[in-house]
């Protein structure tokens, strides 16, 4: 399945919630791997208080990179990897680079 990723900002200033959430979380790493030939973009949630890693959020594979903007926002159009042996090769790739975190793929 293809869906739309649009290449949030890192750092603490970030507003990823434009609806007055408060916001717990912020990116704070891009991260690309490659996975059996195949691009997969991540990126790394820090806790906003304590600035410790929490979590990887894992869009997909990258079908077609930066094509277009969106708000002044690049989108990448991405496929999601919803294999469990696809998932968990992308998850060896993304300890290899010495991440920390729960993993979370998008579904």
């Amino acid at each position: 399945m293809t869906k739309e990723y649009v290449h949030i900002k890192m750092g603490k200033d970030t507003k990823l919630y434009p609806h007055g959430e408060t916001n717990k979380i912020y990116p704070s790493k891009r991260i690309v791997v490659e996975v059996d030939g195949r691009t997969v973009i991540a990126f790394q949630n820090r806790d906003l208080t304590t600035d410790k890693p929490r979590e990887v959020i894992v869009p997909g594979y990258i079908i077609n990179y930066q094509t277009r903007t969106e708000h002044g926002l690049k989108v990448s159009d991405i496929e999601l990897i919803t294999d469990s042996a696809e998932r968990a090769a992308v998850e060896k790739e993304i300890f290899r680079k010495e991440l920390e975190g729960f993993i979370n793929f998008w579904t």
